[in-house]
């Protein structure tokens, strides 16, 4: 629990550890998203092809050069994962939250994110899909479930700035639980 903002303590239901084989961020979304944490192969490949498909808007977005790189250290199936081809937050975390159109929260203790779909219009809330992961010792992620309406990290500025204009409304009926995470974080800097 350390590894996490103390502000979602009390809203922590379960923290699910998964394998850790350098695929743990890929085990973590594909838990999150009700598949067997072994489709890491099947996440990586989705996001490969949300990068393909979407080849002018990552390349504005991240620069043509660092868009190539980004694929290249998705682009790779052996049985463990070297560094560099380890989840790269937070910019996997914009390819996830579209291929899957999903809200995803990644907690890190001083660097939470949330990241919303560049590209849809939210479906209505009983239909909306919110995950959540977090990166502990500063290596391995993990699935979290959060319970009640629970504060919620800043949104990804690559959201901000990228998005179309029908994904606006992802945002709205989070204002309250954004507001409620940066309140916590202001009065813990000035107090």
């Amino acid at each position: 629990m350390n590894e996490f903002p103390k502000v979602l303590h009390p809203y922590i239901k379960q923290v699910h550890n998964v394998e850790g084989d350098g695929y743990c961020g890929f085990h973590a979304i594909a838990s999150c998203l009700g598949l067997h944490q072994d489709e890491r192969y099947q996440i990586r490949v989705n996001l490969m092809e949300e990068l393909e498909t979407h080849t002018t808007e990552y390349g504005d977005m991240f620069g043509s050069e660092y868009r190539f790189q980004l694929y290249n250290s998705l682009n790779f199936f052996g049985e463990e994962a070297p560094l560099q081809n380890w989840m790269i937050m937070p910019d996997t975390g914009v390819l996830i939250a579209s291929r899957y159109n999903v809200v995803l929260h990644c907690f890190i203790r001083h660097a939470s994110t949330t990241y919303l779909p560049l590209r849809s219009t939210p479906p209505p809330a009983h239909e909306r899909i919110v995950i959540a992961i977090g990166l502990i010792y500063g290596n391995h992620y993990v699935k979290i479930e959060l319970e009640g309406e629970y504060p919620m990290p800043p949104i990804a500025p690559q959201w901000i700035h990228c998005k179309r204009p029908c994904a606006a409304e992802w945002v709205t009926p989070y204002i309250e639980r954004l507001n409620m995470y940066n309140h916590y974080y202001r009065a813990s800097f000035n107090g």
